[in-house]
C-alpha cells in the first residue's frame, strides 16, 4: 500500500511541474522548451528625421533559464530637404501706356508672370534712370500720379519686381499733364482779369461766341470770337492776332492760365506769360 502511494505522488507531480517556460510576445511557441534562448522579441520602430536610427527592439521570450534574443529595430534614413525652384527675375512690363491729366498722369501696364510688386520711375528729363528718378514703390496697374506741374513734359518707366529682384525698365513714354477748358466754365460769364505784363481789364465770354470787354491798362475796347479747341481757350482778333489761354489750375469762380499771343500774318508767337481770371 506504502507503494502504491509513493507512485501516485510521482505521477501527480510529473502533472503539476512540467519542465520548459512560456514563448516569447513575438516569438515561436516554445512551450515546454528548455532554454529557448534564440526566441526574438518584437522589431523596434522604423527611423524617421528626427529618430534615424530606428526604435530598440522589445526582449524575447522567457523560459526557466535564458531570454530570447532582442529584436532589431530598423534605421531609417534622413530625409534629403527638396528646395523649390529657383524664382527669376520678371521681365521688363510691357503694353504701358500714359494718359494726362490736371496736374496728373494715369499710367498702366500688362501684368507680368512672378511679378509681386511693381515700381514707376519719372524724370523731366528723357532715358529714365532708376538710380536718380522720382519712384513710386508698389505701384498698382493703373497708378495715378498726382501733384505734377501743368504744360512740363514728364518720362516715365515701369518695373517689375519679386524676391529675386527688380526687372529691366518698360520702354520709355512721355506725357503733359494739362488741365482743359470746358465750355460751361466761360460761356456766358464775365470775368476780371490780369495778364502779366500785357495788362489787366474784364471781358464777358458771349453764349454766341463773341467776347466784349476793356483792356483797363490802355483805357482799349476788346472784342472778337472765343472758342474752345482741345480744352484751349482761344480769343481771335479782327486784325488777325489770336490770344491761347491754357488752363494750369482753377475752381469754378477762378482760374489760372499760361497765355500766348499768336500772329496769324506773320507766324511770330510771343513767350508764354502767367494770367488769372475771377469770376465778377
Amino acid at each position: 500500500m506504502k507503494r502504491l502511494l509513493v507512485i501516485l505522488t510521482i505521477v501527480v507531480m510529473s502533472l503539476l511541474f512540467g519542465c520548459g517556460g512560456g514563448g516569447g510576445s513575438s516569438g515561436g511557441s516554445n512551450t515546454g522548451s528548455v532554454n529557448n534562448s534564440t526566441d526574438s522579441g518584437t522589431g523596434g520602430s522604423t527611423g524617421s528625421i528626427t529618430n534615424p536610427t530606428g526604435g530598440t527592439g522589445s526582449s524575447g521570450g522567457t523560459n526557466d533559464s535564458t531570454s530570447g534574443g532582442n529584436g532589431s529595430g530598423t534605421g531609417g534614413t534622413v530625409d534629403t530637404p527638396v528646395s523649390p525652384p529657383a524664382v527669376t527675375i520678371p521681365g521688363a512690363p510691357t503694353g504701358v501706356t500714359v494718359q494726362p491729366g490736371d496736374g496728373q498722369v494715369t499710367i498702366s501696364w500688362n501684368p507680368v508672370a512672378n511679378a509681386t510688386s511693381y515700381n514707376v520711375y519719372w524724370s523731366t528729363t528723357g532715358s529714365v534712370t532708376p538710380s536718380v528718378a522720382t519712384r513710386k514703390v508698389g505701384a498698382v496697374s493703373p497708378c495715378v500720379l498726382t501733384g505734377l506741374m501743368n504744360w512740363t513734359i514728364y518720362y516715365f518707366v515701369v518695373t517689375a519686381v519679386n524676391q529675386s529682384g527688380e526687372s529691366a525698365v518698360s520702354t520709355e513714354l512721355s506725357a503733359t499733364p494739362e488741365a482743359l477748358f470746358v465750355a460751361e466754365m466761360v460761356n456766358g460769364k464775365t470775368f476780371d482779369y490780369t495778364i502779366s505784363p500785357d495788362g489787366y481789364g474784364v471781358v464777358t465770354f458771349n453764349p454766341d461766341g463773341t467776347f466784349t470787354g476793356q483792356n483797363l491798362k490802355v483805357g482799349q475796347p476788346i472784342a472778337g470770337q472765343w472758342v474752345l479747341q482741345d480744352g484751349v481757350l482761344i480769343l481771335v482778333y479782327p486784325w488777325v492776332k489770336a490770344e491761347y489761354f491754357f488752363l494750369s489750375s482753377g475752381t469754378p469762380a477762378s482760374f489760372q492760365v499760361i497765355y500766348l499771343v499768336r500772329n496769324y500774318e506773320d507766324g511770330s508767337v510771343s513767350s508764354p506769360v502767367a494770367g488769372t481770371f475771377n469770376l465778377k
